[in-house]
């Protein structure tokens, strides 16, 4: 079982970029290239397809973890018929980025919906409007019922995040 999602390195003599996957080195191509970057895709989704998530000592995942599984997923899922990713995967990532500076090392069963809230309070400091905070926000608890689906996570706690509602108007 993987401790957590292996990432694509220049192979400096070669040039080529690689993964290494359970101590072995898997070649993808030229570093920076599509094929390279379609190939590590495809290497990571298999990995998430075969439960070799990444785990913590505790046999449960970080929300880390959870997002970079998500992204690897939103990155092979949300693509124009050309191939080339629709702008939804930067939405994501862009939605993530206060989540993963507030709890990255959170364990995904203790993330509650204060925690949430405590990402949307993040939102609103920086100015965000409210339709893009709730955008954002949906956006989130998306991942982790992506995380349920897949088996990542108690029911209870995409339950408990679905529960919190959205910011009305004039609040």
């Amino acid at each position: 079982m993987l401790r957590r999602l292996p990432s694509m390195c220049l192979h400096r003599l070669s040039g080529q970029a690689v993964v290494r996957v359970n101590g072995k080195d898997i070649y993808l191509g030229p570093y920076g290239s599509a094929d390279a970057t379609e190939k590590y895709e495809a290497i990571l989704a298999d990995l998430i397809r075969h439960k070799s998530v990444p785990l913590t000592t505790a046999g449960q995942i970080t929300i880390t973890d959870l997002m970079a599984a998500f992204m690897v997923y939103a990155a092979t899922c949300y693509r124009h018929p050309d191939g080339s990713p629709t702008s939804e995967v930067k939405a994501f990532a862009l939605s993530l980025r206060h989540l993963r500076r507030l709890y990255a090392s959170t364990v995904v069963t203790d993330f509650s919906p204060h925690k949430l809230k405590n990402v949307r309070q993040c939102m609103l400091g920086d100015g965000w409007s409210r339709p893009q905070i709730n955008q954002r926000i949906g956006r989130i608890k998306r991942v982790f019922k992506w995380g349920l689906s897949e088996e990542l996570l108690p029911a209870s706690v995409y339950t408990a995040l679905a529960s919190l509602s959205n910011l009305k108007r004039g609040r």
